[in-house]
This record gives C-alpha cells, sequence and structure tokens, in this order.
C-alpha cells in the first residue's frame, strides 16, 4: 500500500499557516476569492490534493462545489453538481459534525458510492452553517491514503478555516442585506421627499381644473383638502429632518409675546376658533430658533381636532427652573396611540402617529432638554410643555453646550478612545465608532450589521448572557473576542439597555496588553516568592523606591546572624560598613541601573556585610529590579565569597613577587579575568611597551590595542582558543610601542581557578627581539650561503682545535665534486687525504691562532685532475674563542 508522505514534506508550521490564514481573511477582495486563497492555503498546509466549498440542498439531494483548488478538468473542478447521496458530504452535514478518514477502504468505505465514485482514500470533511442553517460543506480530499489519521493540529486549522469562512460568507449575505435595505430606504426617501410632491403638486393642478367642471363642490373640495394633507405632510418630514439634522444658538425671548404671535395667525386661518394666551408677568426664556414651530403645531393640532367651535387656552408660568406652557382644548381628546409618541419617542406597528406634527413637536421640545406630558379628560386634552429656565449668570455656557449637544456626541463617538457599539435587540451593530472597529479586527463602517456572535469563540455562551443582558438592563464582564484580523483579544465592557428603545449601548476596551501584564506579573510575583524561599544564597529584599528591607530569606538570617524580625525595617546600606555609606550608596544606585553580578565597590575594594558579631565577610552581590503588584522592589542575592578573596590576594601576592624577581628583565606579567574581560598588566610589561605604569586600561580591547594590527587576530584567536579549551596557551607576537616602533615577544599563559565563576589566566610576556633579529641574520646568512657563486664551507672547531666540516654549499659541491652529505662531519684528512688534508688543517690552525681572516692559495685535485684554488678563512669568535671558521674557495686554474 502506497501512503500519502505530503503533511511531512510541507514547510509551514501551524502558527505560520493560522497567520497566513487570518492575513488572508483580511484582505479587503470579494469573498470567491478570499476563499479560494484560504483553501490553498488549506491544501497546502494537510497535503491533500484538493480543497473545496460546497452549496447543499438536503431538500433536493443538490450537491454543487462553489469554491475549489482544483482546475476546470480536474476531479473536484468548479461548478460540479452531484447527488448528495454520492459523497463524503452527506455524512457530514447529516450529523452536522466533521467526518475524518485517512484509509476509505480500510475503515469500512470501499463499497460507498462516495468512494466508488471519487476514488478518495483521504477525506475530512467540515459543515459551514449560516444563520443558523446547513450551507455546505469544506471538504479536505486526496486519492493515496495517509499513512495515519489527521492530527489534532490539523483538523483544528481546518475547523479554524471553515469558521473563518462561515462568518465571512455571512457577512457577505448581511452586507448585502444592508445594501438593499440602505437602497430602498433612500429610493423611498427621494420618492416621498421629492417625486411624489412635484406628483402631488402636479395632482393638485388638475383636481382644481376639474373641479370647476364638477356640479358638486364638495367633492373636489374632499379630493383637494385631502392632497393639501399630502403636501403638508411632506413639508412637515422637511422640517422634521432640519429640526433633527440642524443646530442654532438660542435666542433670549420674551415668551408671553412669542405665544400671542403664533395665536394671532392661526386664529387667521381658523377664525372659528376661540384662542386665549393667558399670564401674569413678563417670562423671559432662552429658546432656539424652531420652538415657535412646535408651539404652533400644538395650538395648531388643538384647533383642529376640537370640533367646530373649538376652544383653546394657552396658559404660561414660570415653574422651579423652568417654564411651564399648558395648552388646554375642549375636543374629543388625544388618542393614546398618539399620546405615546409624546412621553415616549417611540413609533410601533401598535403605535404610530398619524401624521409627523407631534413628532416635529416632540424633537424641538426634546432639543429643549424638555418635555411633553398629555393629560386626556372627557373635557378636552391639555398638553403641558416644560423646558427648562437655567440661572442667567451661566445661561451662555449652558445654552452653547445644548445647542451643539448634537455635535459634541457625534465628536465624542468617533474620537473615543474606548470602543462605543450601538447595538438592536438581535444583537446586530447599528452604530460603532473606529476604536469599536479596531477591537473587532475590522476596517471602518464594515461593522455595521454585523451580529456580536461573530466574535466571540464558539464555547462562549453568548445567547445566556445575552438574555441575561436584556433582563437586568445593565451588564460588565471581561470576555475574549476573535476579531475578524484573526487577533484574540481580552476586553472589558459595560451594557446598557434601551438608551432608545431597541437600541442597546456597549463600551469597551481592549485590555489584552493590561491582562498580559497582570499575567506577567503574578508570574513574576510567583517565581519571585519561589526564588526566596528556595534560593540557597541569602536574599535581600529592598523597596525599590525607599530602600527599606521587606524581606529576607533563611539564609540571610544565618549569614548576618540576625532573625528577620531585625533585619527587616533596616535600610539596606546598614548591612554594610557605617564608614563606607555613601560608596554603598554610590554602588546601589549604579547597580540597579547595570544590573548583573558585582564584587566590588566604585573604589575598587571588595564588597562586604557586617554580621551581628561585628564581622566582614567578602561578598558577590546580584541585583534586579522586579515590578510586583504592590510596586517594584530590589531583589538582592548575596553570596559568602571570602574563600574566593582570599584565592585571589593569595594568586594577587604571587603575581606581585612574579612581578618583582621579574623587575628589571625583558619579561612582564599579565592577568586576565575571563569571564569580566578585565586585563591587568604589571609594571614591567607597561614599561615595556613604552607606556607609564598603572595607564594601562585594563580592558581585552585595549591588550588588542597593542599588538601588531599582522598578528591581532592569530594572537586573539589563540588566546580565547586557549580560554575555551582551558589549555596552555604560548605564542610569539609583535607589540606596537608607544613610539611607533614594535618589538618581538613571546607570551605564556595559563588557566588558574580561584574558585569564582569567572577562571584567570596568568601569564608572562618576553621581549625576544634580539633572538628574532639574529634568527633573521641566520636567515639571511643562509640565503646568502646557500645562493652565492662561490662555493662556501663551514668548519666546526673544537676546544681540542679539531676541525669537523659541519658544512658546504651546493657551488661547493659543484666544484669539488665532493657532496655534503659525503664530508660532513669529517676532517679535512678525513675527507680529502692526508697529505691534503695536513695542508688545510695547517691552514684552519693559522687563522684560529690569529682570530682573523687568512687568505692562501692550495692545489686540490678534482676527478684526478690537479686544480688551482685561492682560499680564504675568516674566524667566528664566541666568547672571546674562535668556534667556527667560514671559507670560500675559488678555482683559479685557468686564470
Amino acid at each position: 500500500m502506497l501512503y500519502s508522505t505530503r503533511m511531512a514534506e510541507t514547510t509551514l508550521t501551524g502558527q505560520e499557516a493560522r497567520q497566513r490564514l487570518h492575513e488572508i481573511v483580511r484582505k479587503d477582495v470579494p469573498f470567491n476569492k478570499k476563499a479560494h486563497e484560504a483553501l490553498e492555503l488549506g491544501k497546502q498546509y494537510l497535503g491533500v490534493d484538493n480543497v473545496y466549498l460546497t452549496r447543499i440542498d438536503q431538500d433536493t439531494n443538490h450537491w454543487e462545489i462553489v469554491v475549489t483548488t482544483d482546475t476546470v478538468d480536474g476531479q473536484a473542478s468548479p461548478g460540479l453538481e452531484l447527488d448528495l447521496q454520492d459523497t463524503y458530504c452527506r455524512e457530514t452535514i447529516e450529523d452536522d459534525t466533521s467526518l475524518t478518514l485517512h484509509d476509505a477502504p480500510d475503515q469500512g468505505w470501499s463499497d460507498d458510492p462516495a468512494f466508488e465514485r471519487s476514488g478518495d482514500h483521504t477525506y475530512l470533511g467540515i459543515p459551514l452553517i449560516t444563520e443558523e442553517e446547513p450551507y455546505g460543506t469544506v471538504c479536505f480530499a486526496a486519492q493515496e491514503p495517509r499513512s495515519d489519521s489527521f492530527s489534532q493540529a490539523e483538523t483544528q486549522f481546518a475547523d479554524h478555516l471553515t469558521r473563518l469562512l462561515e462568518r465571512e460568507l455571512e457577512k457577505e449575505i448581511v452586507e448585502g442585506q444592508l445594501t438593499n435595505q440602505t437602497n430602498l430606504a433612500t429610493v423611498l426617501h427621494r420618492v416621498l421627499r421629492h417625486n411624489l410632491r412635484n406628483e402631488i403638486s402636479v395632482i393638485r393642478g388638475h383636481t382644481e381644473l376639474m373641479a370647476d367642471q364638477v356640479d358638486d363642490d364638495s367633492v373636489g373640495e374632499t379630493v383637494l383638502n385631502h392632497i393639501d394633507g399630502l403636501i403638508d405632510l411632506s413639508q412637515k418630514a422637511r422640517e422634521l429632518e432640519e429640526v433633527v439634522a440642524t443646530s442654532s444658538e438660542r435666542q433670549t425671548t420674551e415668551i408671553g409675546t412669542l405665544i400671542e404671535e403664533i395665536a394671532a395667525e392661526i386664529s387667521q386661518d381658523y377664525p372659528a376658533a376661540s384662542i386665549a394666551v393667558e399670564y401674569d408677568d413678563e417670562i423671559q426664556g432662552r429658546v432656539l430658533q424652531n420652538f415657535d414651530r412646535a408651539i404652533e403645531e400644538l395650538i395648531e393640532n388643538a384647533v383642529k381636532h376640537s370640533g367646530d367651535n373649538p376652544s383653546v387656552t394657552v396658559g404660561i408660568e414660570i415653574v422651579p427652573n423652568g417654564i411651564q406652557i399648558q395648552i388646554k382644548d375642549n375636543g374629543p381628546g388625544l388618542p393614546d396611540h398618539e399620546a405615546e409618541v409624546l412621553t415616549s419617542g417611540v413609533e410601533t406597528p401598535l403605535a404610530h402617529g398619524s401624521g409627523l406634527g407631534l413628532w416635529l413637536a416632540y424633537w424641538i421640545v426634546s432639543s429643549h432638554d424638555g418635555s411633553i406630558d398629555p393629560e386626556i379628560t372627557e373635557h378636552g386634552t391639555t398638553m403641558t410643555v416644560t423646558i427648562p429656565r437655567k440661572p442667567d449668570v451661566t445661561v451662555q455656557q449652558q445654552v452653547t453646550e445644548l445647542t451643539r449637544s448634537r455635535d459634541k456626541y457625534k465628536i465624542t463617538f468617533e474620537e473615543a478612545n474606548d470602543a462605543i457599539a450601538i447595538v438592536n435587540d438581535d444583537g446586530r451593530v447599528v452604530d460603532a465608532n473606529e476604536a469599536a472597529s479596531t477591537i473587532f479586527g475590522v476596517e471602518d463602517n464594515e461593522l455595521l450589521g454585523r451580529s456580536l456572535t461573530e466574535f466571540f469563540p464558539d464555547e462562549f455562551a453568548f445567547d445566556t448572557d445575552w438574555r441575561d443582558f436584556q433582563e437586568t438592563g445593565d451588564q460588565r464582564d471581561t470576555v475574549r473576542v476573535l476579531g475578524a484580523d484573526g487577533v484574540e483579544r481580552i476586553i472589558e465592557y459595560e451594557g446598557t439597555l434601551d438608551i432608545i428603545p431597541g437600541q442597546h449601548l456597549f463600551i469597551s476596551r481592549d485590555i489584552t496588553e493590561r491582562k498580559e501584564r497582570e499575567r506577567e506579573l503574578s508570574i513574576v510575583k510567583e517565581r519571585y516568592e519561589i526564588l526566596l524561599e528556595a534560593a540557597p544564597d541569602p536574599v535581600f529584599v529592598a523597596d525599590a523606591e525607599t530602600g527599606e528591607l521587606i524581606e529576607v530569606n533563611e539564609a540571610a538570617e544565618t549569614l548576618l546572624g540576625m532573625s528577620s524580625d531585625v533585619i527587616i525595617g533596616m535600610h539596606q546600606s546598614e548591612l554594610h560598613p557605617s564608614e563606607q555609606v555613601e560608596l554603598y550608596q554610590q554602588f546601589f544606585k549604579e547597580h540597579v541601573e547595570s544590573g548583573g553580578s558585582k564584587r566590588r565597590l566604585p573604589d575598587g575594594s571588595h564588597l562586604t556585610i557586617v554580621t551581628a558579631d561585628g564581622d566582614r565577610v567578602a561578598v558577590e552581590i546580584s541585583v534586579e529590579t522586579v515590578s510586583l503588584p504592590d510596586g517594584p522592589v530590589t531583589y538582592g542575592i548575596f553570596r559568602d565569597v571570602s574563600e574566593q578573596v582570599a584565592r585571589e590576594q593569595e594568586l594577587e601576592a604571587i603575581t606581585q613577587r612574579l612581578q618583582l624577581a621579574l623587575e628589571g628583565t625583558d619579561t612582564g606579567v599579565w592577568d586576565w579575568t575571563i569571564g569580566t574581560g578585565e586585563v591587568r598588566w604589571g609594571e614591567s610589561l607597561e614599561r615595556l611597551v613604552g607606556i607609564e605604569p598603572g595607564t594601562f586600561e585594563s580592558t581585552f580591547d585595549a591588550f588588542g590595542e597593542y599588538i601588531h594590527p599582522a598578528d591581532r587576530e592569530k594572537v586573539t584567536a589563540a588566546v580565547e582558543r586557549a580560554a575555551e579549551t582551558e589549555s596552555r596557551f604560548q605564542t610569539e607576537y609583535r607589540l606596537q610601542r608607544e613610539n611607533d616602533t614594535h618589538i618581538w615577544v613571546e607570551s605564556r599563559g595559563e588557566i588558574y581557578d580561584d574558585g569564582s565563576d569567572s577562571k584567570r589566566m596568568i601569564g608572562i610576556v618576553t621581549d625576544i627581539t634580539e633572538r628574532k633579529e639574529g634568527e633573521r641574520e641566520l636567515e639571511l646568512a643562509e640565503t646568502v650561503f646557500e645562493n652565492t657563486q662561490d662555493a662556501l664551507f663551514v668548519i666546526d672547531v673544537t676546544e681540542d682545535r679539531e676541525f669537523y666540516i659541519e658544512r658546504v654549499n651546493a657551488v661547493y659541491e659543484e666544484l669539488t665534486g665532493l657532496s655534503n652529505d659525503e664530508i660532513a662531519g669529517k676532517t679535512p684528512t678525513e675527507a680529502v687525504g692526508d697529505e691534503i688534508g695536513s695542508e688545510i688543517e695547517s691552514q684552519y690552525r693559522e687563522c684560529v691562532e690569529r682570530q682573523e681572516s687568512i687568505k692562501y692559495p692550495e692545489e686540490i685535485p678534482v676527478n684526478g685532475e690537479q686544480r688551482q684554488w685561492e682560499t680564504k678563512v675568516t674566524p667566528v669568535i664566541s666568547e672571546g674563542r674562535v668556534d667556527k671558521l667560514v671559507g670560500a674557495m675559488r678555482d683559479v686554474t685557468r686564470i
């Protein structure tokens, strides 16, 4: 059996796949394109042949591929239609759960129509639900079987991909519905506001012409009255829109005079009506320019509905912090559904006004922070209008606030840092600010119309919480939301029911970072408490601001020989020698900023702690500032390093003795603390490079600056290798002196364990410049020896003045026919015979006795032929004795 291994070949991790999936979902592209990219990603991550999204109609058993990763001529091509019963999806959609197959025949599906039709051994199908109804499936399929089932990570990713596509599909559906509703509202508004008014005006003109031709005037009059009513209704709609959409400044107005003028105008239109305006004193009020329109509407409404002989009385009086206007009529009374409009400002299918006049009055009075209270009796209706009357000293400021309240609301709504959303009874967003869009991971305006359920994890009991909210009317909580951008956020929200009937206010803020900080602080505190109790070393905890000790562990009590009751409350500087208080204060200030472990004070002396017995114990202190929920603390770990300090002091003494021993020599001492990078030079080494004692900067980098650039890389690599392997170090290199010259040195070093965590390497540097120069001269001499045109030879002279041939050059071998290997180590008599050899040795003795160069002729046969030579011999004198002879021979036979 051949098993698929594609999953093993994928290079995508689960985290990378999720990140790419969320990037795809956030794109501003049509759903089909977005879905296709998501399916391609799923195909790559799960290692299958095809991934496709289906649309299923269970009533007709119709199955169709809507989006697919396959090609037009592929097995899962776009638009492919099948009977649902011939697909694996029937199990997925009927059981409303995912179906997972890694080897269909082996799992009992060999005779199933789905396998017989497709031949897919591998299948993972997940149901896709929209608007609480099955829509279709998302399927991952492959011809070859897998060696094992889909992993939990793979099935979770496939489910997550499906849920995101589900939400995107719902969003597209809702957006389509909103677009249709918006277009319909726009068309109706235009028709009612413009087209209908124009058409009615045309109808009215023709109706007047027709009325002139009809004998019964009442018929034409009735039609015209209804037409005028529609025109008046359209005009009031325009006025109502202007009231809602515009604002104006308040003006100080004499209310009695204003209402008398309104009553006089209405009396002219309704001569049968009796309208009386009653008030005692002049009443000043600051009202908007449209206030007269509200009063006019209420008085006119009273006149119209009070029969043939209407009687209306308008009473004006001052009430506590307000102006009250009562409009009484003798009509049959205002219907209950009309009164509901005035008291609640809500119009429902069961309670609606017959016209827009009362709505107009309601909005105007509401914009004054006022109210309209209808009282209906058998004798008529009384409308009580109350508007606030503010003290004159702050009138202007309050008027400005009221007249611009709508603008302020809009600015506050849009610019608020908190997310503000208004949600209807179905839990769908009807208005939201930019901060809300950010929290839910969508672009501006994309949140409108979407259900809050889209943004909560599947395990969140949204329906239960929503019912609780509607029952209690107020809710505060902290929840996790999953934005459309794939980012999970923790939000803190507050909900208020029915800010206006049927619409609910939710204010929320992203507290993800705060929660993460709280979590981190909790972890830090837990770790801090564990460390405090479990740490083998003494631990002292101090208030970061005051330096007062607030906690210690048992090891700290043991070190000091004091109980925690005594230690807690002390200042941290009291742990140390009193004569160094200022130094320790400086130390702690610098140490808290730099962190790490320290053993020395700023002046170079060792850190010590004073015990209850007065003993001074050398310590190493590691300091860290820890932010805890109760505030920052300084967490100090003290380690007793008395033994290490003693070893260091012993090492210092050895180093000083070595320095004294080398004083006046060409050798200097160095000491490198590997962990800290500190390098110390002895005075002899400083003098060796030509600098004043004590002026070396004591760092590894400073040491490197004195190495010749050509040798620097080789030397630092050798030193670091020796430190890493803890082996001995030896190398030769050039040191640059302050006078721009350089010397050759040999440096040797060895690792020394002083008992601390940082090991040290101690070594010496010896000036080998003369040796190097001698070696160079020897090299030069060797070059001359081997490359000159003369026959050269070197004779070793013993203390007994015996002569041995040490070496000859190539020219000597060529001219004499005697090879170096043949005669080296022999005496002249052994090399060329007693007779000639004795003569040669006598010349050598003369040179040794005279201790100066001599020149002489001689005859030495070559290959049986006698040849004449001119020879010069020079003594090499060492400590007053000739220990070498260097000679040169020239063949002068033919000269």
